[in-house]
């Protein structure tokens, strides 16, 4: 089975993520950017990194997905967000983000996604 690291700093949707990605993947859940580190150097077989863009208190998702790629480039990354702008344009141009999923986030059409970004 796949694993999966969420990053959100909204203890609501690391509900609902690890709710409703359990049954598809392994998952490890993050608040900030600091947690998301320390878990990708300490779990040695995360598959892919799901980042909100805005974490409270730390740098954004796009910080922690650079910083991802240049630590880990086989993890797969992947921005969710409410807002689409030109900050986010800019880092999927560059590679830092592979796929992108406006909220609110559709789970049954997530999983799929996720698998064959996985595989």
């Amino acid at each position: 089975m796949n694993t999966i690291l969420v990053v959100d700093d909204e203890p609501l949707s690391i509900k609902y993520f690890s709710l409703f990605l359990k049954d598809a993947f392994n998952v490890y859940c993050a608040n900030n950017y600091d947690e998301a580190l320390k878990i990708l150097e300490d779990i040695q077989t995360i598959d892919c990194i799901i980042s909100d863009f805005l974490l409270k208190d730390s740098p954004n998702g796009i910080q922690l997905l650079r910083e991802c790629k240049e630590r880990y480039p086989e993890i797969k990354r992947v921005m969710i967000t409410g807002l689409y702008d030109e900050f986010i344009m800019d880092a999927e141009k560059k590679g830092i983000i592979e796929a992108m999923y406006e909220k609110p986030i559709e789970f049954e059409e997530l999983i799929p996604s996720l698998k064959a970004l996985i595989n």
